[in-house]
This record gives structure tokens, sequence and C-alpha cells, in this order.
């Protein structure tokens, strides 16, 4: 007896070895630089430095006591 949701995957499976391979290649490339050779050489990428400012533009007047 043969599983009915195994039978996509059984006729497929090259789309899921070649979609794992785009996943590991995206997901290296992301944290990594990859130099072209024989074996790939990468380099870690520089983590981004974030600053943030506030300013106040509005300000309301005091209220008066009557």
């Amino acid at each position: 007896m043969e599983n009915p949701y195994l039978r996509g995957p059984k006729r497929f499976w090259y789309l899921i070895a070649v979609g794992a391979v785009v996943a590991v290649v995206a997901g290296v490339s992301v944290v990594d630089t990859v130099k072209l050779g024989v074996p790939p050489k990468l380099q870690p990428r520089v983590r981004p430095v974030y600053s943030a400012q506030a300013q106040v533009l509005v300000d309301t007047k005091p209220a008066s006591s009557s």
C-alpha cells in the first residue's frame, strides 16, 4: 500500500534537492562573503552599526491657572 502523500515528493525529488541547495547557498551568502575558488573562501560580513537621535519639534504652552 502506497501513501498518497509521498507520491509527489517521490516523483519530484530533484526539486527538493535543488531547493535545499539554493537555501544553503542563500543562507551562507547572507552571513558571509563568498570568494570563488576550490574550496570557496568565506569571510564574515561586517555587522552594521546603527545610531538614532530624537528631537522634539513641537512643544505645548504651560497651562495658565485661572
